[in-house]
């Protein structure tokens, strides 16, 4: 289904193949590693110079990108993919 801008509300996950599905998958993972990585850069570097246990905005806000990510990633995972020559398509 598209809407009178041509945008696309089908729902459908396409890409060519199984190999570029989890190609994706690598890079959001990635995204996921580097979050992480900077929230606990910033939890760190704080606990050196407060005793402030309660997490700063930026590392929530790293953390919560992560998550999100990582359950982005968990859906692409439950996601069968279908093969084209069997699909109708409405173009």
């Amino acid at each position: 289904m598209k809407t009178n801008q041509g945008i696309d509300l089908s729902h459908e996950l396409s890409v060519d193949s199984e190999k570029k599905r989890e190609q994706w998958i690598d890079l959001l993972y990635s995204a996921v590693n580097y979050h992480k990585m900077m929230a606990l850069e910033i939890k760190s570097s704080k606990e050196i110079m407060t005793v402030d246990d309660n997490p700063s905005d930026d590392e929530l806000y790293h953390t919560v990108v992560a998550n999100g990510i990582r359950e982005a990633i968990w859906l692409i995972e439950e996601w069968e993919m279908e093969d084209e020559s069997t699909t109708d398509s409405d173009d």
